[in-house]
């Protein structure tokens, strides 16, 4: 199972439209997968999970049905402040390690500015390194998120979409 990740909880985020896309273009090769907003997950996961030992039903159920079950995950980054956001590291944090091992993780930086969140993805792949589970070296940037969008928000670039078509071509090996 292939898992898509939201990795932020602004309500309205670009990373959404991003995730749209991917999962349009994994349906065309009849691939389903899964998707996690951290939007839509208890403001306080970081002090209220199973590793504490105090999850919400809400937060249980995500991580059981979409998480630990999946073997391929891709996570959509966002830069905030020069890296990635603090919730997707809470949301890290909520699940044992073990269940990290082994697991195929894609990365997706998108930013506004220039560099695509390199920075960022490159910690959240010394993370996941650290916890067991195989990073794609395929990562995709994703610079100048505004000027990819059409008139509805929606992306359109056919650069981003070849190399989103790459990385899913890795990510299915």
């Amino acid at each position: 199972m292939i898992t898509l990740l939201c990795g932020t909880n602004r309500t309205n985020n670009q990373s959404q439209k991003f995730i749209n896309t991917y999962k349009y273009l994994l349906k065309e090769r009849n691939v389903d997968c899964e998707e996690i907003y951290l939007e839509k997950m208890p403001s306080d996961l970081a002090y209220a999970n199973d590793i504490i030992g105090t999850a919400s039903a809400e937060l249980r159920s995500e991580i059981e049905s979409k998480m630990i079950p999946a073997k391929k995950l891709v996570v959509f980054v966002p830069e905030y402040n020069g890296s990635f956001p603090g919730i997707l590291k809470s949301f890290i944090d909520c699940m044992e390690p073990k269940h990290y091992k082994e697991m195929i993780i894609a990365l997706v930086g998108i930013s506004s500015g220039r560099s695509g969140n390199l920075r960022g993805i490159d910690h959240l792949t010394g993370i996941f390194h650290y916890l067991g589970a195989e990073v794609l070296s395929a990562k995709l940037d994703i610079a100048n998120l505004y000027s990819l969008l059409d008139s509805e928000g929606n992306p359109n670039d056919d650069n981003v979409i070849r190399r989103m078509n790459w990385q899913i071509d890795f990510l299915l090996k």
